[in-house]
């Protein structure tokens, strides 16, 4: 093997990439920590892969979170108050 590998090589993602060689969801979400970490997307693939709302190693849990409100930002009052049809995103009120 090369110097390369052994230097580059992290046993915990062994099981993503070569389980039979297929892609699971999870590898995908995985790959896209690695591929896209600068990249600002990593909420929105929580979002999209419904882990968002849950506790991971660096964000606890919030209070009340488990219906998901935080996957929506809050909708300023000024806006509001500017179109009476709105309704603040639930977990906002």
């Amino acid at each position: 093997m090369s110097a390369l590998f052994h230097y580059s090589y992290d046993p915990r993602f062994e099981k993503n990439y070569y389980a039979g060689g297929m892609a699971t969801l999870e590898s995908l979400f995985d790959e896209r920590l690695l591929e896209l970490a600068w990249e600002g997307w990593r909420r929105q693939d929580m979002i999209r892969f419904g882990k968002y709302h849950q506790a991971y190693d660096q964000r606890p849990q919030l209070t009340g979170e488990k219906n998901g409100f935080t996957t929506v930002f809050p909708i300023p009052q000024h806006i509001l108050d500017l179109n009476p049809n709105l309704t603040q995103n639930k977990g906002y009120d």
